[in-house]
This record gives C-alpha cells, structure tokens and sequence, in this order.
C-alpha cells in the first residue's frame, strides 16, 4: 500500500512501517511541514519505489515481515549509497541501535516517539545530505588511497 502524494519542490522521504496507521500519521506529518512523504508497508515494497525514484531519506521500522529494516539498511547502502536510513523500533535497545549505526543508519528511533523527535531526525539526515552534495566522495577517497600509497 502506497500512502501519500509526491511533489517536487521538496525532500522526499520514504516510510517503511507495516503499521500502516503508523504510517499514514508520519506521511501527514512530513507532508505537512517539511518533505513529500510516502509509505509502504514492506521492505519489497520500499526497494521497488527506490529502483523507480530518489528518496532522500528511507525511515523504516526495525523489524518488518520477510525482510528486517536492517537488511532494508543494507541493500539501501549498497544500491542507493547517498540515501540516508534511519531504523525506528518499537522494540529498541541500545544494542540495536548500536548495530544500526554500525550498519550505515544515519539516526535511530525509539517508538513511541514525538513530533519533535520524528522531525528532529529528518532535520539531521537532511543535514547530512546536504553536507555531502557538491562533494565526489568515490574521487576524495580515490585521492586518499593514492596519497597514502605514495607515502609507504
């Protein structure tokens, strides 16, 4: 189920939650103040909107049917590197949250959360996107390996 409109002249954000109730509040949330949200309800679902469009932000539940927000995580780091991830859970611990982050997430999220909670992650995955713009990370790391080759 895809939930929400997309329009152009805002970031977009995807939200994978199979508590579609869930969902549907983040979608009108974001919609409302800051970003073109749309949700699905499944890890199969998210990677076929991501091979069709760009999101900036994937924000997904932990744990899903079939495929876990973590192994969402990484197919997400691997195929769509400049998309940022963030893990919710209503389930979280600090060990997950440790493994999420050690897996390329850019925030995690303990369910419930609030509003300010929810926006504030938003605001530091879009911080972190737009640090990364104008920058060709492949070449700066390329520059690096020469550099450090040259000195042994």
């Amino acid at each position: 189920m895809v939930v929400g409109p997309l329009d152009d002249r805002r970031a977009r954000i995807l939200v994978v939650d199979d508590h579609q109730e869930l969902a549907a509040v983040i979608v009108e949330l974001l919609q409302g103040c800051c970003a073109r949200a749309t949700a699905v309800s499944c890890a199969e679902d998210a990677i076929a909107l991501l091979r069709e469009q760009e999101f900036e932000l994937v924000l997904c539940d932990a744990f899903l049917p079939a495929m876990s927000g973590l192994e969402l995580l990484q197919v997400a780091r691997q195929h769509w590197p400049r998309t940022k991830v963030a893990l919710m859970s209503g389930y979280g611990s600090i060990e997950s949250a440790v493994e999420a982050m050690r897996n390329g997430a850019c925030d995690y999220l303990a369910k419930p959360f609030s509003n300010d909670a929810l926006l504030q992650v938003v605001t530091r995955a879009r911080a972190l996107s737009e640090s990364a713009r104008g920058f060709n990370v492949s070449a700066i790391a390329g520059d690096v390996a020469a550099a450090v080759d040259s000195d042994d």
